[in-house]
């Protein structure tokens, strides 16, 4: 079998995407989530009326009596040695964890993970290890030295910024799966798109030089300001790159490309995760055959809107 060349790998990976796009356009997912938002945050009328209306939220009450008792204690995280002359390590690992779910905020990003499953149905939390160095150039103009020697000394060194396990909230319009999975055992791929602005990005050395000097905008920022009226800004500063992370679970392979171009930003390499792809999703409650779970709110939506209606014939009733 030939080799697939990144051009044609690079399409198809776009491909894959495109496929999970049309999906959860098709079966209105973004736009059933984006309604449950709307559902907790008390924006429950989508036109306008000369009558007075009534709302009674009780989908922002239900979400914030469940979500304290799920997520608001730190977990106490314990670690049990396999063999016994392993004890003692087990014992020093427990508490480094311990600690380092505490001392990096990780309760933080569950609890918007948790409020994102209540509300939408399912929430997304990536974990891993982040490790980032720097170059740094020393300049040491202290007086002991000037004395010493005729010119300054300039000394190049790397300096480690981030050692450290990390776990972060994604956005669940950020992700993008096999649209022919029924859950996360049987996903072929994973995606996570990431949005960059541009000039980040033709800066950053981590990524294959001649791909990110092809790298264009593919989103402006809507609040670009001209005069007294918000528009399209089309600046250089306010240009957006689509970044995905794309993990090919098939063939364990991981990458990272941008829309438009045919070059990857990193080549494809073995997925650096004992574990697979580094994506945990929280599930709310299951349907059978469906990949998505349903939410609190999507439950109970029904019965907000009969409230509302209930409470606004009373008050105009009244009137």
């Amino acid at each position: 079998m030939a080799r697939i060349s990144n051009r044609e790998l690079i399409t198809k990976y776009r491909d894959k995407i495109e496929q999970s796009r049309r999906w959860r356009r098709e079966e209105n997912y973004d736009d059933l989530w984006k309604r449950m938002i709307d559902l907790y945050r008390g924006k429950h009328f989508r036109t306008a009326s000369e009558e007075d209306r009534l709302l009674v939220n009780i989908a922002f009450a239900t979400i914030n009596v469940i979500s304290p008792s799920v997520s608001v204690n730190h977990p106490k995280i314990t670690v049990n040695a396999r063999k016994f002359e392993d004890a003692p390590r087990a014992v020093i690992t427990e508490s480094v964890v311990n600690y380092w779910w505490r001392h990096f905020e990780c309760q933080k990003e569950f609890r918007r993970a948790v409020k994102d499953m209540l509300v939408l149905g399912h929430g997304w939390v990536k974990t891993g290890y982040r490790f980032v160095e720097k170059e740094k150039d020393e300049y040491d103009n202290s007086d002991e030295l000037a004395s010493t020697a005729p010119e300054s000394i300039t000394e190049s060194e790397l300096i480690i910024t981030e050692d450290r396990p990390f776990v972060e909230r994604i956005s669940p319009f950020d992700i993008f799966v096999d649209p022919d999975a029924t859950n996360m055992s049987d996903i072929r791929w994973i995606a996570q798109r990431i949005r960059r602005p541009l000039t980040e990005v033709k800066k950053d050395k981590r990524y294959n030089s001649a791909a990110r000097q092809e790298a264009s905008p593919s989103h402006y920022s809507k609040w670009g300001q001209d005069g007294f009226m918000p528009r399209r800004s089309e600046k250089m500063e306010d240009s957006y790159v689509e970044i995905w992370e794309f993990y090919d679970v098939d063939r364990g392979k991981m990458s990272v490309f941008c829309d438009g171009g045919d070059k990857f930003l990193v080549n494809p390499m073995d997925i650096p995760f004992t574990f697979g792809h580094p994506f945990v999703m929280l599930r709310n409650y299951e349907i059978p055959e469906h990949f998505y779970t349903m939410g609190e709110l999507e439950a109970i939506e029904p019965l907000q809107m009969e409230l509302n209606e209930t409470r606004t014939q009373m008050m105009n009733h009244r009137k």
